[in-house]
């Protein structure tokens, strides 16, 4: 034995805790911006979350802020929407719920594909319908039912699936199809 005695390393936080402040002025920012222009009883959480998403300009950043984002929501509102669509084949009222809920989800992913599109954040060839069916297909509550509720998995950590699962069929370069 030698003798050598390894000091432990220390933890250096500083760009952590940098990026946790540039974060929250980002947030500030667009609260103040939604504020101002609806007012303070108009301005919703939601709301600030994706003018904050729509401001980011690195795609990747973008994609994680929005599986965040997602994350938040579908642990409030998954088991509601599931709720709808097991109740939907016995009861029109619940269908008509259900049907709304998904036509809901299918605009918001359209907007958001086309803002995507718009940044020029999707590889050349992938058309903004393409785009809208792959968020709408991975932000849909039967896969949060099956990874999270079924599986297991903990929203952090179908979060961090959800990002890389963006990331990689919206931004990278897809094969030519036959």
């Amino acid at each position: 034995m030698t003798g050598v005695v390894k000091m432990p390393r220390t933890y250096d936080a500083t760009r952590r805790q940098e990026q946790a402040q540039e974060n929250r002025a980002r947030v500030l920012g667009a609260a103040r911006a939604r504020f101002l222009a609806d007012g303070y009883t108009a301005t919703t959480i939601p709301g600030v979350a994706r003018e904050r998403i729509q401001a980011e300009h690195d795609p990747q950043k973008k994609l994680r802020m929005y599986s965040e984002y997602f994350v938040q929501g579908a642990q409030r509102a998954v088991a509601v929407e599931l709720l709808a669509r097991d109740a939907a084949s016995g009861d029109p009222t619940a269908a008509a719920v259900w049907d709304q809920i998904q036509q809901q989800r299918l605009t918001a992913m359209s907007q958001f594909a086309r803002h995507l599109h718009t940044g020029g954040h999707l590889p050349a060839g992938t058309a903004v319908e393409e785009a809208r069916d792959v968020l709408w297909t991975f932000t849909s509550p039967e896969l949060w039912e099956l990874l999270v509720i079924q599986r297991g998995w903990t929203p952090a950590r179908y979060g961090h699936w959800l990002a890389s699962m963006l990331y990689a069929a919206l931004l990278t370069p897809q094969p030519q199809r036959i």
